[in-house]
């Protein structure tokens, strides 16, 4: 059972990968010309990033917290600043 949930996560982080790879060189891209989302991004490093790492390095539902999180954080009264993906604990480790 932990096998098919292993698998289950990775192919889960594929899917969100190219999501996101096709947000950041098709949707992105094509946002800034049509002047829809000029503004750059309040954090760094940008969320799209953010979301790639914290994939990288947490299971599916940690990362997938973490990454809404991040956005929900996202709005005018935040200021910002360097927020990196925090280090995953023992327990979370995959």
């Amino acid at each position: 059972m932990a096998v098919i949930l292993k698998i289950l996560d990775r192919l889960l982080v594929r899917l969100v990968y190219t999501l996101i790879y096709a947000y950041l060189y098709v949707l992105g891209p094509l946002m800034r010309f049509l002047s829809i989302a000029p503004s750059p991004c309040r954090f760094y490093p940008t969320c799209s990033h953010y979301a790639l790492e914290a994939f990288a390095k947490h299971p599916f539902v940690t990362a997938f917290g973490l990454t809404l999180r991040r956005i929900m954080r996202c709005n005018p009264l935040t200021t910002g600043g360097y927020d990196p993906v925090p280090t995953p604990t023992k327990k979370q480790e995959t």
